[in-house]
């Protein structure tokens, strides 16, 4: 499974956790309870290590180079900054996956 084929719609998009279950509560991302995902945690549920690190790095990559907020944290070197910002849209997101 791909990123863009698991965070299909806005309910499967989380921020400030990997992922949670149907309770709301934290959980593993690849647990099969886990129901919604931030960016890294859907990475993490659909790649295993390190492919899933190779990814993240891509991603991390484009984002310093592309995106205005990354690009005034050149210091931040972590997708989760990016996913977890109050500004940011589950559309965002959605792109961003699709593009890479």
């Amino acid at each position: 499974m791909k990123v863009k084929e698991l965070l299909t719609d806005k309910s499967k998009w989380i921020q400030h956790t990997y992922s949670v279950r149907k309770d709301d509560m934290p959980c593993p991302p690849k647990s099969d309870s886990a129901i919604c995902w931030c960016l890294s945690g859907a990475i993490k549920k659909c790649y295993d290590y390190p492919i899933c690190c190779d990814i993240e790095d891509k991603i991390l990559y484009y984002l310093k180079e592309n995106d205005d907020l990354m690009k005034r944290n050149f210091d931040q070197n972590s997708i989760a900054f990016w996913n977890d910002d109050k500004n940011r849209t589950f559309e965002q997101v959605k792109e961003l996956v699709e593009k890479l």
